[in-house]
């Protein structure tokens, strides 16, 4: 209402008074769109209200921004958003550090409050809306969730689709904070749409159900999920989308040696229902000490480094222990230097190789020049290094809060005296969650098993991102989708769901097919169209199970101790030790350079770029980098050609000098 009032007060907007007769049904009030009320019965007509509110103000477009992310909030400011097309944050292709001007303008942008926007003009006024009731309920909120719900709600079906009945269930939440620290987007890979101001700018919760809760039950014949605090939200659709987090050191601790208790004999495999058990079962709690951090989002992020400044930064002497060998465990250590934490109080311990056999012993980096960097780094900032130890046990006060840390190696057990203990070790889907799904009887094997169209054995659950696994008739251990984008993934199953529930989309492809099939039928004899039908059947058989194709590189862009700054792109699949890459003769070739750092460029037998491996002292941003992936020589003004070239021209000067 104060809105309203300070508008009349002011008497410089146009203000439209909406009537049926002599009955108000609304209230519009246009300079950008502040505000529309409009009695919520009349939302089939939404459309036209805003038609002529533009016919009468002369304008073809209205826009509302707004900087309200709550369902219920922006529907009181604005009604007329739901029949409005909402708008995602577009990645400029401009270089801005080059341009001085577009330099400027771009850092303005960063210094206002993220917001969300709507827009509707004349052409869209007169597109009928159709809304899917369909219940859909999603687990998790992982970066293949976020892709799928852009795909599925933000899509350019948006103009005539709504989705009414979406549910997002989580722990946390949807993944960022309300008052996020600037520092908190170093401790993860960098990636635009994992920011905090993009996922405050794109309205989720305008059209998607929040639940803050973990999984612990999946009915199937029912259709429902249930939840720790015991509510229950039924399904149509159910979707898994859960990937793998950083887990409490007696992650599944329970369940494995009740496994171990049953291989040796010590406990029944099946226990009578008719014998009470007296004895409870042993476990292991989940909570954790004050000061020890195990960071999967913003939020715990936001927690760790609030704990650190307001409890260790001012109060001499204090010990920061981060364990882990994972790129995640580096962006630890760059954000503590960062912060201001001082280079003697910070060790580091990379549980580096594995003490799993059936991991390969290859590095996070996989790069001998970039481990030889970050290593050399280290020393110079003077930060303490265990390498290959890992974690034991942990000590605590009355005050449950962690005192040392003990880790082993091989030969020798050390105690490391700390204040905060930052733990990347062990990593996998959420315990509850794992008991939930092997409970209701969907298939796992070291993962979801899912088909080609990201199906579990029940047709009304779908599952996807790393925490899933082809079935066995595939023979596709190689092709797990944990080794692809995430975000891709995501992006193609909610494609999928869209166009399966779009009342208006035809599946051209089906639709010729069928076409050439009944022609060449029409045209053959009996005999030949029965052969014909046989091998068609076939290559539909191969088309229906074929597996998806993911073509987008894999991204690796972080900050490093020391000021460092490292790229990574590297084509889909598996990871491959670039050193045995460069070994095979077969496999094309590289262009390495070491000026002001370390720069690498990995070209097919087709003479297109396949790899990109950057690590700079520069602060100069290295996203469009990745902008070369897929590119050939030729389009790079022959950059190939002219270092082959040059480094013989090098090596000729050389062998001179020499004679």
């Amino acid at each position: 209402m104060w809105t309203v009032e300070n508008t009349v007060h002011k008497r410089n907007e146009s203000i439209f008074v909406l009537l049926c007769g002599c009955s108000l049904l609304g209230l519009g009030i246009l300079d950008a769109l502040k505000t529309v009320l409009i009695y919520p019965v009349f939302e089939a007509h939404f459309r036209f209200f805003a038609r002529e509110m533009m016919r009468l103000s002369e304008c073809t477009t209205l826009v509302w921004m707004t900087a309200y992310r709550n369902k219920w909030v922006a529907h009181k400011a604005n009604t007329l958003a739901s029949a409005m097309i909402p708008l995602v944050p577009r990645e400029s292709e401009v270089d801005c550090v080059s341009i001085p001007e577009i330099k400027e303008m771009s850092t303005i942008p960063n210094s206002l409050e993220a917001f969300s926007t709507w827009f509707i003009s004349k052409k869209f006024t007169t597109v009928p809306k159709a809304n899917i009731d369909t219940r859909i309920v999603i687990v998790g909120a992982s970066r293949t969730t976020m892709a799928f719900l852009n795909a599925l709600l933000f899509s350019d079906s948006c103009t005539y689709l709504t989705f009414t009945n979406v549910t997002l269930i989580s722990p946390s939440g949807l993944p960022y904070v309300r008052h996020s620290k600037t520092l908190v987007e170093n401790m993860f890979l960098k990636c635009r749409t994992n920011t905090d101001r993009y996922l405050k700018s794109v309205p989720y919760s305008y059209y998607v159900n929040i639940i803050q809760g973990t999984l612990t039950e999946i009915h199937r014949r029912a259709k429902y999920v249930k939840l720790t605090n015991g509510n229950k939200y039924y399904y149509d659709l159910l979707f898994l989308l859960f990937g793998k987090q950083y887990q409490h050191p007696n992650y599944m601790k329970t369940i494995l040696d009740k496994e171990d208790k049953m291989n040796k004999g010590l406990v029944p495999i099946y226990t009578p229902l008719d014998i009470p058990i007296c004895a409870r079962e042993r476990y292991f709690s989940k909570r954790l000490p004050e000061n020890v951090f195990i960071i999967n989002n913003l939020s715990d992020a936001n927690k760790a480094l609030k704990y650190i400044k307001n409890n260790l930064m001012y109060f001499e002497p204090y010990c920061i222990v981060v364990y882990g060998a994972t790129i995640h465990a580096y962006c630890c250590l760059s954000t503590m230097l960062q912060m201001g934490v001082p280079n003697h109080n910070i060790v580091f311990v990379e549980p580096f190789p594995s003490e799993d056999p059936r991991k390969p012993r290859i590095s996070v980096f996989s790069n001998v020049y970039v481990d030889r960097t970050v290593n050399d780094m280290l020393k110079n900032l003077n930060i303490k290094t265990y390498s290959s130890y890992y974690f034991e046990s942990w000590s605590c006060d009355f005050e449950h809060a962690v005192t040392s840390v003990t880790f082993m190696s091989q030969f020798k057990m050390i105690q490391i005296a700390c204040s905060a203990f930052f733990y990347y070790g062990k990593k996998g889907v959420d315990e509850d969650a794992f008991v939930a799904i092997n409970k209701s009887g969907i298939a796992y094997n070291e993962g979801i098993l899912i088909d080609h169209k990201f199906r579990t054995r029940d047709a009304s659950i779908y599952a996807a991102g790393p925490a899933t696994r082809y079935n066995s008739n595939y023979y596709a251990d190689d092709k797990q989708q944990r080794y692809y984008d995430s975000y891709e993934v995501g992006t193609k199953l909610g494609n999928q769901i869209r166009n399966q529930l779009d009342p208006l989309f035809v599946d051209t492809d089906k639709y010729v097919k069928r076409t050439e099939n009944n022609i060449e039928d029409s045209g053959s004899t009996f005999s030949s169209s029965n052969q014909e039908s046989t091998s068609v059947s076939s290559n539909e058989f191969e088309s229906k199970t074929k597996l998806p194709e993911f073509k987008e590189p894999r991204v690796m862009y972080c900050n490093l101790p020391g000021g460092l700054q490292y790229l990574e792109v590297r084509s889909p699949g598996k990871k491959i030790p670039c050193q045995y890459l460069q070994s095979l003769h077969y496999n094309g070739q590289v262009l390495e350079t070491f000026k002001e750092g370390y720069f690498k460029l990995h070209f097919n037998n087709d003479f297109i770029v396949d790899g990109i491996t950057c690590l700079t002292p520069d602060k100069r941003p290295l996203e469009n980098f990745v902008r070369l992936y897929g590119r050939s020589s030729v389009v790079l003004n022959n950059v190939l050609l002219r270092y082959t070239v040059r480094m013989s021209s090098i090596k000729m000067s050389v062998l001179f000098c020499i004679i």
